[in-house]
């Protein structure tokens, strides 16, 4: 990743928490660091969008889901960004621009390495000739508000972003980098990314439990309120405006009608049913449905549960029953691209009435089973109404015939 990171949201414990700077040493658990590289190795096959170019020619188009606010959220689920603006920059007091890291970039390899190369291809832009050529990046542990936590550990994707970095931006690797809004009992964990990264970027990782210090290295004027600064930024202003410097006046134009690409990972902190049925968002549909278990994991089950499932803006939220105010979403998923299949109730774990959704992308699909065949109808329609392949389709019916 870049070279310094902060988080979001403080997590409470900014004064008992003393600040850490990760040690140069070896590491406490050194086999189970070698167990995690191998299991955790990046293969050639991963840097092919490296090679063909596909990385560094990435334009905003291509990054804008990924830095789209989605409704009801305080930011994007997770995404890298240079604080820019037009004739203007957020720096710190060295002079050096600012990488804004809120969460994790996600999504695959490539997409991975995409959003991280055009921010620091931002970033390098901005450096002053007089400088270093290197930046400041600030990394957002915890999630914000009504976004999906995507602070992971780094496997193999992650991997082959910090690969990138060391062999194609070099000079980043003389900044620092920020963790802030770490708990105390996650900092063991970052000596296990030791074997995956430069010694240069290992050894500037500075580990904070929230942004308090970051006003001893950067103005207010150019830390984000977030921070406890003064600057605010605005993800849709800065879509556009790269839009129009890229000469991609359509999307310039168009901001509104992009589709914020959401983590599909654990759902978003504290999203209860009432959160949803009271946002701005209008539900597709709601109700009672019986969800088949994954299998996966050391507990997992085939076993068949009722749930309360919620569809709506182009997602799929359920949870363990209907209860407004105490329980928080058990799983949320992007409905992008949904394949969904009407199952013989004959087959082995199925049952009547049951469907399958499969997302591209993921490794299995989610099986729901209807109490009728037109509640199961229903359902379906609900759902391919909100995948984007669905939409896709309609964008493409809908659009006039070509002139002959």
């Amino acid at each position: 990743m870049s070279a310094a990171l902060i988080t979001s949201d403080a997590v409470g414990e900014e004064d008992a928490l003393a600040s850490h700077t990760l040690p140069s040493g070896e590491l406490a658990d050194d086999e189970l660091a070698e167990a995690l590289a191998k299991e955790c190795k990046v293969t050639d096959d991963e840097h092919d969008g490296l090679r063909q170019g596909n990385v560094f020619n990435a334009t905003i188009a291509q990054i804008a889901p990924f830095l789209k606010r989605p409704k009801q959220a305080g930011a994007p689920d997770g995404c890298a960004v240079c604080l820019e603006w037009p004739g203007g920059c957020a720096r710190d007091k060295l002079g050096r621009p600012i990488v804004a890291l809120i969460g994790m970039p996600h999504g695959t390899a490539e997409e991975q390495q995409m959003q991280v190369a055009y921010a620091m291809k931002r970033a390098e832009a901005q450096c002053q000739p007089d400088k270093p050529k290197c930046w400041t990046s600030v990394v957002e542990v915890q999630p914000r508000s009504g976004c999906a936590v995507t602070f992971r550990f780094p496997m193999a994707p992650e991997r082959s972003v910090m690969d990138m970095q060391k062999v194609h931006f070099p000079a980043s690797l003389d900044g620092e980098t920020h963790f802030c809004g770490l708990p105390q009992a996650v900092v063991w964990a970052f000596k296990l990314c030791r074997p995956f990264m430069h010694p240069k970027a290992y050894n500037s990782l500075k580990l904070r439990p929230n942004f308090k210090h970051l006003k001893e290295i950067i103005d207010d004027d150019s830390l984000l309120k977030e921070w406890g600064g003064k600057l605010e930024f605005d993800f849709d202003e800065y879509i556009a405006w790269r839009a129009r410097e890229e000469g991609d006046e359509e999307l310039a134009a168009n901001v509104g009608a992009v589709v914020p690409r959401r983590f599909t990972g654990k759902p978003p902190r504290g999203v209860t049913l009432a959160s949803l049925r009271e946002g701005d968002v209008e539900i597709t549909k709601q109700g009672s449905i019986h969800k088949r278990g994954s299998g996966g994991g050391l507990f997992g089950t085939l076993r068949w549960k009722r749930k309360y499932v919620v569809v709506l803006d182009g997602s799929l939220w359920y949870f363990n029953e209907e209860k407004d105010d105490a329980e928080s979403a058990r799983e949320a998923m992007l409905l992008e691209k949904a394949t969904i299949t009407k199952m013989d109730p004959k087959a082995k774990h199925s049952r009547d009435f049951a469907f399958e959704v499969a997302i591209d992308g993921t490794d299995k699909p989610l099986v729901l089973a209807a109490d009728s065949e037109e509640d199961r109808d229903a359902w379906i329609a609900a759902i391919e109404a909100n995948s984007s392949s669905s939409v896709e389709k309609k964008s493409a019916a809908d659009a006039p015939a070509p002139a002959e």
